[in-house]
């Protein structure tokens, strides 16, 4: 459930924390890495994050947040890392709402909110696995766009884009470049509607921004939110497309769905065209993400394995060995299932002929260790021969048992 007020105490502790770092002359990533030295310091950024470390194996909060800086304004970007999408899943409450708002929320050097994107949300099979608490209330469904999320704002009358995590990163300085030659054509639509307390979300769609989805040749920012500094909150779809239409920019598309269920039965079949799925918010302002299973399936593909096809063994042997193969893969279809299965037999029928006996010190004998690396593919990286040793190690307590991704 979307708490109002938990994130305008989220932003109060964030207000100070920023406040802090500019008293302190921190001005750069290399800055805050010394001034976290300081266990003052440190102490101080995980009670503005509400971040008890427990358990003692939970990560520590500085490896769950980064921290950049404009160039040329007194403006200071925060954004949870990538570590800690995964380094949290174990740690659920370690998403303070603190963190949550950390994905891309701007202060200046007094501590003022320039930029507030929608706090972190999650996919509907974390937060609402059976749908609890979400069946006979109202809510809007829209397009979920599969590009880079681009944060416009407004300060001391120049309008502003950022990405997630940095003013300067190659889709920020592009899409820095597109913003300023929209707003050329009707800037005085854009200063008339837009003030220092709102924030435009939009997806930059264009071949340098696609993550799975092919849009071709399409080259356009596509607003998905509208937020309101005073409120907390973003503005229903009938009020975000208009305002889309007036600043002469494209708007996501809505859903029709009579109830949520029906999102759901139509988000698990495999493929619905190139949109990534919907995002449903509800009546609160809560947001979850609704991910199609044919765009799940392709993500796996190409983020894991397509754009750097070596690692696919390396990839699976792993979830093998977590206990994750099936639960990863099994969205994947029939040929691309095939080809894990043929890989994953590949190496458990080479290892079964081996006759392998650990050394005293539980180590595989070199000459096993030889025969393993010739079951990689060429130019192998260390980390692709530890996984094959740990997983030949693997095999070997548990009987070399069948592993079939079905």
């Amino acid at each position: 459930m979307y708490k109002r007020e938990s994130v305008r105490r989220a932003i109060r502790q964030l207000s100070k924390l920023s406040r802090r770092l500019y008293r302190d002359n921190v001005a750069s990533r290399i800055d805050f890495r010394d001034w976290l030295k300081d266990p003052d310091n440190k102490a101080f950024l995980e009670k503005s994050f509400g971040y008890h470390r427990m358990p003692k194996s939970a990560p520590p909060i500085e490896s769950l947040i980064s921290v950049n800086f404009h160039p040329d304004l007194p403006l200071m970007i925060w954004n949870y890392a990538h570590a800690a999408q995964g380094a949290l899943y174990a740690f659920p409450r370690g998403w303070t709402y603190v963190l949550r708002i950390c994905r891309g929320v701007v202060f200046d050097s007094g501590g003022n909110l320039c930029a507030l994107p929608f706090p972190k949300f999650f996919n509907v099979d974390d937060e609402h696995p059976t749908l609890g608490g979400l069946t006979g209330r109202s809510f809007e469904a829209t397009v979920k766009q599969d590009g880079h999320l681009a944060i416009i704002f407004r300060y001391r009358d120049r309008f502003v884009l950022t990405t997630r995590g940095s003013f300067t990163s190659r889709s920020a300085r592009s899409g820095q470049e597109r913003l300023d030659t929209t707003i050329a054509i009707n800037r005085p639509t854009w200063e008339s509607l837009i003030d220092g307390k709102t924030t435009i979300l939009a997806e930059m769609i264009n071949e340098d921004t696609r993550v799975v989805e092919d849009y071709g040749k399409t080259n356009e920012f596509r607003v998905i939110g509208f937020i309101d500094h005073d409120i907390l909150i973003d503005h229903r779809y009938p009020r975000l497309h208009i305002l889309a239409n007036q600043l002469g920019i494209a708007c996501t598309g809505l859903a029709s769905f009579d109830v949520i269920e029906d999102v759901l039965t139509r988000v698990r079949q495999c493929y619905l065209g190139d949109i990534e799925g919907y995002v449903v918010r509800m009546d609160d302002g809560e947001r979850i993400k609704f991910k199609t299973a044919g765009y799940l399936n392709d993500w796996f593909w190409y983020q894991k394995m397509g754009k750097n096809q070596e690692r696919l063994l390396r990839y699976c042997l792993r979830l093998v060995m977590n206990g994750n193969f099936e639960a990863m893969l099994g969205l994947l279809v029939p040929e691309r299932k095939a080809r894990v299965n043929a890989e994953i037999s590949r190496v458990i029928t080479a290892i079964r002929k081996m006759d392998i006996t650990l050394t005293p010190s539980g180590q595989l004998p070199l000459r096993v260790t030889k025969e393993l690396y010739d079951l990689l593919p060429e130019g192998a990286k260390p980390p692709d021969k530890q996984v094959i040793r740990d997983f030949t190690k693997w095999s070997l307590e548990r009987g070399h048992p069948e592993i079939i991704l079905t």
